[in-house]
């Protein structure tokens, strides 16, 4: 029976659960940022973080999306599924898939601690920069304390370098600092009464205190928006696709008036890569992307991966036309490409490797052959 499915589903469906982790890590960063102004270390104002905001990094939503996801690819909306399916599939999606061998599980447990380490990590690689930073100050004014000619113009930039470093070279702390520094310059060069002198070294220690201050913050930001949303966009995309792929076999293999399906690129795809060859490449004479519906490259292909297949029924797929050629075509579409193209494809070595006349099927990044689609829960049929 033909069923319609809503391509963007999953697109949505990802999106939501993103949009989710997003708004609780916006929480998340003051309170991340308050916990180092109030002297906790950076690994246990983590350990702090993740209790009160356990949802971070345990991704407690994200079964649910799974059997949603699963749920449209089978061609249905969730809202039909008996709390009995419900159930059973929740438990079978979380079980393993890939070649890991782990369950969600144990994929969710490493995914925390993967964004728990990118949080400190970040953060601590600003505290050394930081320390560096004061450390220089420090000196600078230690200096002035033991009434040695410790500024000339030509230190001013071994100073602003230290700055640069440890601001990731923003812009207002930099020219911040440089005003201070010619500040001092001037007012040494003048003659300046000590009073006056040390009150401008004293501002000096203050600019560069606020400017670490900021970039604390800026790094809790970037920790929390950039390095762990990474992470917990990676599992969620993947595994999503992945039982988005368990729907839609669970559907396809009840259905004899499939004959075989067609490989789409997502209309996200960023890069050129392996699934370009997927789409593209006519590997059993049935047209581009078509392959019959018993020997499939699997999906997703690689993470983040949001590429899917459609289904074609007889009169849509000319059966007869089936040969397998999966090498020929492989070949066939390289060498159709750009050197610029195959080099994304294959990488330096690879595109030399193949060049020689080795088979691309063991250099290009992704493949993993053919097979017999498998899905981890059953048909509604």
């Amino acid at each position: 029976m033909a069923v319609k499915r809503d391509s963007k589903a999953l697109s949505r469906i990802i999106a939501s659960f993103n949009s989710e982790w997003q708004a609780e890590a916006k929480k998340a960063i003051d309170r991340l940022y308050q916990l180092l102004q109030d002297g906790y270390k950076v690994d246990a104002a983590v350990s702090r973080l993740a209790k009160e905001h356990p949802s971070l990094f345990t991704l407690p939503n994200l079964q649910d999306a799974l059997v949603e996801a699963a749920a449209y690819g089978y061609g249905i909306v969730p809202e039909v599924l008996s709390e009995g399916t419900l159930n059973n599939w929740r438990t079978r999606l979380a079980d393993k898939w890939d070649a890991s061998g782990m369950k969600l599980s144990e994929k969710l447990h490493g995914a925390s601690q993967s964004m728990r380490n990118n949080i400190i990590d970040t953060l601590q690689e600003q505290m050394r920069k930081n320390r560096a930073w004061t450390d220089a100050a420090r000196a600078l004014y230690e200096g002035y304390e033991a009434d040695r000619d410790i500024l000339r113009k030509q230190d001013i930039p071994a100073y602003l370098q230290a700055v640069r470093r440890a601001t990731g070279g923003d812009k207002k702390a930099v020219r911040a600092q440089e005003k201070a520094l010619n500040n001092i310059a001037r007012m040494a060069k003048r003659g300046a009464p000590n009073k006056a002198l040390k009150s401008a070294y004293t501002e000096f220690l203050d600019s560069v205190q606020n400017g670490t201050e900021e970039q604390i913050e800026k790094a809790c930001r970037v920790a929390m928006e950039e390095k762990a949303r990474y992470v917990a966009e990676r599992i969620a995309r993947t595994e999503m696709a992945r039982a988005w792929s368990d729907g839609f076999w669970a559907q396809v293999q009840a259905d004899d008036d499939v004959v075989a399906v067609q490989f789409k690129l997502s209309t996200r795809h960023p890069f050129f890569d392996i699934c370009d060859m997927l789409a593209k490449a006519d590997m059993f004479g049935l047209g581009a992307g078509i392959f019959p519906k018993n020997k499939i490259p699997a999906i997703p292909v690689h993470p983040h991966c949001l590429c899917r297949y459609v289904e074609l029924y007889e009169g849509e797929a000319d059966m007869a036309k089936k040969r397998e050629q999966v090498k020929k075509a492989g070949d066939k579409w390289l060498k159709s490409l750009p050197e610029v193209r195959r080099m994304q494809v294959l990488g330096v070595r690879g595109m030399a490797e193949w060049e020689n006349g080795e088979n691309w099927q063991g250099i290009i990044h992704g493949w993993a052959g053919l097979k017999t689609p498998d899905t981890r829960i059953n048909s509604l049929a």
